[in-house]
């Protein structure tokens, strides 16, 4: 997640595994039986085209109920205040490729090409870089810290080193167009009074 603070000093920066879609589906439909139905319709076209595919690749996520505006009808979509909404990930894998324009060209050829589905609106929110699973990265990045925090008692001196957030998640960031930042999101504080 961007939360526009920079990353903490300890981090790995390395090549994407891939370039991922975000697909958000959301029903469009105010009667909640055909929201369920059109839904689990579209969930499971998208999925068996994407399986099907011998380039793409689908991480999905929970399937959550969503509101619309103020707990009113939009005019807009003709949705209710709860309909259906998730959010899938197309993953497009970069191996091998050094040409991110071309895999965005491709990605979006493909995503044109999922099914439509009745009372189903599909839009992609946004194109990211992403690693296949960042919480491999969690024991090496520990021990870089920990690398850190020994570095600051023995040069500075430092009394007592205390290291908050190690049990936050692992970030990944977009760092360029090939590129991301791993990271643990931590702050180390050291007392050097003697």
């Amino acid at each position: 997640s961007e939360t526009g603070r920079p990353a903490p000093s300890v981090s790995l920066v390395q090549p994407a595994d891939y370039l991922c879609a975000v697909v958000t589906l959301r029903s469009t439909t105010k009667d909640a039986d055909r929201q369920s139905t059109a839904m689990h319709e579209a969930m499971q076209r998208l999925t068996d085209t994407v399986v099907k595919s011998p380039r793409f690749q689908l991480h999905q996520g929970a399937v959550r109920l969503a509101g619309v505006g103020n707990g009113a009808y939009s005019s807009l979509s003709g949705a209710g205040p709860t309909t259906l909404q998730t959010t899938l990930r197309v993953l497009y894998p970069l191996q091998g490729l050094t040409d991110i324009f071309e895999a965005t060209k491709q990605l979006r050829r493909f995503i044109t090409t999922l099914p439509a589905t009745p009372d189903v609106e599909m839009n992609v929110t946004a194109l990211t870089l992403a690693v296949a699973s960042p919480d491999q990265y969690r024991d090496r990045l520990l021990s870089l810290i920990s690398d850190q925090a020994r570095a600051m008692h023995q040069n500075f001196g430092a009394r007592l080193v205390i290291i908050d957030g190690l049990q936050n998640s692992v970030t990944v960031r977009q760092v360029d167009d090939l590129n991301v930042e791993i990271y643990v999101d931590y702050q180390l504080t050291a007392n050097l009074e003697r």
